[in-house]
């Protein structure tokens, strides 16, 4: 397996394998990473403005049932 053609393949919005999600994670340098995902990022919403939701799930009461 090659780097740069599985993070090319990744910017095409193909599938990759397990293993070659595998390969990435022990070859692949953060900051690469970061920029094939922003890239990916921007090509799905070209809009610069990025927002996140927070989840939460508030227990109102005192009492736990687990």
């Amino acid at each position: 397996m090659n780097l740069s053609s599985l993070l090319e393949k990744a910017l095409r919005l193909e599938f990759l394998t397990l293993e070659e999600g595998i390969f990435l994670y022990q070859n692949a340098e953060l900051p690469q990473l970061m920029d094939v995902a922003n890239k990916i990022r921007f090509q799905l919403h070209p809009n610069k403005e990025v927002t996140w939701i927070i989840d939460r799930n508030v227990n109102y009461t005192n009492v736990c049932y687990s």
